[in-house]
């Protein structure tokens, strides 16, 4: 009644805002909310599409009408219509929101992005465009499709997942990290620990990231590894973060390898054999001093 009958503007959004909260409860109060979408107050209209979304409401003219909102010229119309259309699970507008995928409102591929993401069943052909999307010129999209892809178990994300731990954006970066260790990248170590055991099976093991077995002290040889050596920096957004690996024999290192992956440099030594960057032989500068 307050939102069929108040001439104020802001008492229409607040009734509306209660019955969005209130949730599949209110779908008494449905109709009204379609009407209260041809409101002329933008507000009004983006308020009522998202009490629809939260509402629940997938019939077929909900559907169809959310759908022509798309069109809209208001950012935050179309982005409320997009969300919408994902919480209610209108797969016959999977195309429309993949579209908006590449709206000029950072705003609604933002929602476009948290709208498929809904779409469990069908998220094989959406993976591909949400993929894309780890690459948008807006940090807000790359981290919800960051976080779509580690939430929906989009194995063949990985490899741009990882890429994205370049990232200039903080908060995009730590998306990435969860997103990969949704993925089960955080075995990473584990996996590591069993290859490198499988190579060398009389060696110890000693890494901060599994619990230690104190059997390496009787092991004559002992691998060493720091998953992320650098954390401040990969916090901050410096490429100077790294993988490093270390074989220790009777005390002394024969083998070392450190990978930093914001630079693609893979660096290798091996006792009395040399040292590598990316498979190419380097030397120690023969400068002794620096006049």
């Amino acid at each position: 009644k307050e939102i069929g009958y108040a001439a104020d503007t802001r008492v229409t959004i607040s009734s509306i805002q209660i019955l969005s909260r209130i949730g599949q409860d209110a779908s008494p109060a449905v109709p009204i909310l379609i009407e209260l979408v041809q409101h002329p107050d933008w507000l009004v209209r983006a308020e009522a599409i998202e009490a629809l979304g939260e509402i629940g409401e997938a019939a077929t003219d909900v559907v169809s009408m959310l759908v022509k909102l798309l069109q809209d010229p208001n950012g935050s119309v179309r982005g409320n219509a997009t969300l919408a259309l994902g919480q209610i699970h209108a797969v016959s507008a999977i195309s429309n929101l993949k579209h908006l995928l590449t709206d000029e409102s950072p705003y609604v591929r933002t929602n476009a992005v948290q709208a498929l993401g809904k779409f469990k069943e069908e998220i094989d052909s959406i993976i591909p465009n949400l993929i894309v999307k780890l690459e948008d010129q807006d940090s807000e999209v790359r981290y919800h499709a960051a976080s779509v892809l580690g939430d929906t178990g989009a194995q063949s994300a990985i490899h741009d997942l990882i890429k994205l731990l370049k990232d200039h954006d903080g908060r995009v970066r730590i998306g990435a990290v969860e997103a990969l260790g949704k993925l089960g990248a955080k075995d990473a170590v584990v996996n590591l620990k069993k290859a490198l055991l499988a190579l060398r099976p009389d060696c110890g093991w000693l890494s901060e990231e599994t619990v230690d077995d104190h059997q390496r002290l009787e092991r004559e040889a002992v691998w060493i590894v720091d998953s992320i050596d650098g954390t401040r920096e990969f916090v901050e957004g410096l490429p100077e973060y790294v993988v490093a690996v270390a074989l220790v024999e009777a005390g002394a290192p024969t083998l070392a390898v450190i990978f930093n992956p914001a630079l693609d440099q893979l660096y290798a030594a091996i006792k009395d054999g040399g040292t590598f960057l990316n498979g190419q032989r380097v030397f120690c500068s023969e400068l002794h001093t620096l006049d």
